[in-house]
């Protein structure tokens, strides 16, 4: 958390809930692995965008091409592309109610490529040509045009680089052969490689995604090599490694430490730690055992050691059949339950859920809602959790034989347990041959994260004991105790801008009237401000501008009402299916995106089922 002298290089650990406190804003050092500009660093998927991705890191990244819509586009989110001469559209006769619908669906989006949801009828064909503005837009299968990752699936083909690359073009892009998406012979090859999980969803064609928000597999150091050209390094969030010390070369360095090349082979540092040959003689595998014996027999906090032994018998990962020969990453788990050894159970369980290791282990890492890819999450640690890490099969009252829980229950919670993904992979950490990121707690992907309701084992929902977001008071970005967060001093649309007078400002500016703003990781509020000019119009305010920084608001806790006053619903959009869903009308999308009395949207099944709308 110490500020490192000028020309040095300093830790850039990403921030958790478990190191946040060290997190400080530098300038006068290089970071080891991405600064917090190159998570901001902009990379536009289009074909130099591809190709840089490839020249750069390696990384086999293709738009799909080729695809056959199955379905017509009404009732779910359909994709359309405007048409060009080479095309040779021509307008489809449709119905003029459900042509009115398409077009002026279309008219709300922008870009040759259009993504919208509309209750048009069933009538209206898979290869729709529908005008908006003036253009022709015809509809296309709803992957056309996306970008993914296609590393790991190469790699792994059994017919080897030329079986998929043979399909890629110039421009980076890939076309999908007629025959692997016959469904009459039920060989739909697209569909088997999205479900094995070795192609990753990257964006679509020309998005401009964050770097921040590429795929952990993107994440590369030669790829933020060269995008860091072009970002912002007048500052950078530099974190520390909770229970990381600097190393003592006097004790010499007498345990195995596996290094991955650029060219995935994999060494393990023995030959230049050692310099006692009978070290030398122990195998990278021993070296767990190594270190838990000694800390058993040596460690002064012999308590603190038994009850850690404890916890770890109960919160159990596997060795094999990988990761037998890496050191650290088995360390660093363990070190969850000396930490905690007196601590409090939720803490345990929070940092075992976050831990990448048991992600792996109980696989619920990369784990996506279904609104993501159309499949109910994977229930493997949701079911651990209950059966064997807390409350178990029956309750410990005696005579009680009732189950604690049902496959309702597992279903639920494992709706909790999506959005998990790997930290981007760092300097100075132990590497196993993916070249993952097992030491630092997992991140949360809000668009894997599942968003709708979930029950408690008491019948309630998660949630119920936060207040309600519209309940917050009035101009509550101003109340003693409220978060901001520092953005750095790249451009941020829809900013407010502070007035210098504004007692905000000062605030957020740290210094003295006039003076130069000293910018902070993190500001609080100490006491409720004064609103000033601009301040005092806002319903709700998201990123502040403080002279030529920005700041990002963080609201306290809260919940929204999934479902509202109940009366109407609303078609939301998903790659995979149709979904309808009724909004608080005291929200401002709630107020848009219902419609009024007489209401003619469709409502899901199960809504009615659970009298939830």
């Amino acid at each position: 958390g110490t500020a490192a002298a000028p020309s040095e290089w300093c830790v850039n650990v990403p921030r958790t809930f478990l190191n946040e406190g060290t997190c400080k804003l530098q300038a006068s050092c290089a970071p080891v692995g991405p600064a917090s500009s190159v998570w901001s660093a902009p990379l536009t998927l289009d074909a130099a965008g591809r190709e840089l991705l490839w020249t750069a890191g390696r990384k086999r990244v293709y738009q799909v091409v080729g695809l056959i819509p199955r379905n017509g586009p009404c009732g779910r989110l359909s994709r359309w592309r405007e048409c060009t001469s080479e095309m040779a559209c021509v307008e489809s006769e449709l119905s003029a109610t459900d042509a009115a619908l398409l077009s002026a669906a279309l008219d709300q989006e922008s870009g040759w490529l259009r993504d919208v949801s509309v209750p048009c009828s069933r009538d209206v064909p898979t290869d729709a040509v529908v005008a908006s503005g003036g253009v022709l837009f015809q509809h296309i299968h709803p992957q056309e045009y996306d970008v993914y990752d296609f590393t790991a699936w190469v790699d792994r083909h059994p017919g080897g680089h030329y079986s998929i690359e043979m399909w890629a073009k110039g421009d980076f892009s890939i076309t999908v052969p007629g025959h692997h998406q016959d469904p009459e012979v039920n060989v739909d090859r697209w569909t088997m490689g999205m479900d094995s999980g070795d192609i990753v969803y990257v964006g679509r064609s020309s998005d401009v995604v964050l770097f921040k928000d590429l795929p952990s597999s993107l994440q590369d150091r030669r790829v933020e090599d060269v995008l860091r050209s072009s970002a912002e390094n007048e500052h950078f969030e530099s974190c520390g490694s909770p229970g990381e010390v600097a190393s003592d070369p006097a004790l010499e360095h007498r345990f195995a430490y596996m290094l991955v090349s650029l060219d995935r082979s994999k060494n393990s540092d023995l030959q230049v730690d050692f310099r006692d040959l009978k070290y030398h003689r122990l195998r990278a595998y021993d070296m767990q055992g190594a270190v838990w014996v000694s800390m058993a027999l040596k460690a002064k906090d012999q308590l603190r050691q038994r009850v850690a032994w404890a916890l770890s018998q109960t919160f159990v990962t596997s060795v094999y059949p990988k990761f037998d020969d890496v050191t650290e990453v088995w360390m660093n788990y363990y070190d969850i339950f000396v930490r905690n050894a007196f601590g409090n159970f939720k803490d345990v369980l929070k940092e075992v859920t976050y831990s990448p290791l048991m992600g792996r282990y109980l696989t619920y890492r990369a784990n996506k809602a279904s609104d993501s890819n159309g499949r109910y999450p994977d229930e493997n640690y949701a079911r651990e959790v209950l059966q064997l890490f807390t409350i178990g099969l029956v309750p410990l009252e005696p005579g009680v034989n009732d189950p604690t829980f049902d496959n309702e229950i597992i279903m639920d919670l494992a709706r909790v347990f999506t959005g998990f993904d790997m930290q981007p992979r760092r300097a100075n950490i132990e590497h196993e041959e993916s070249k993952s990121n097992l030491i630092d707690p997992m991140t949360m992907r809000a668009t894997w994260h599942d968003i709708y309701p979930k029950r408690t084992l008491t019948g309630g929902y998660i949630g119920d004991s936060y207040p309600l977001c519209p309940d917050l008071p009035a101009l509550s970005f101003l109340s003693a105790g409220a978060v901001y967060e520092y953005l750095g001093t790249k451009s941020r649309g829809g900013a407010l801008e502070l007035d210098a007078d504004s007692a905000l400002y000062a605030a957020l500016c740290g210094a003295p009237a006039g003076g130069t703003c000293s910018h902070e990781l993190k500001r609080k509020l100490v006491e409720t401000l004064q609103c000033h000019g601009a301040e005092c119009e806002q319903l709700a305010v998201h990123i502040v501008k403080v002279d030529a920084a920005y700041y990002e608001y963080i609201p306290p806790t809260c919940v929204h009402l999934e479902f509202g006053a109940g009366k109407v619903v609303s078609i939301r959009g998903h790659y995979f299916g149709e979904r309808t869903y009724c909004q608080n009308r005291e929200l401002v999308d709630g107020r848009v995106a219902c419609c009024t009395e007489g209401c003619t949207d469709r409502h899901q099944d199960y809504m009615l089922r659970e009298k939830r709308a």
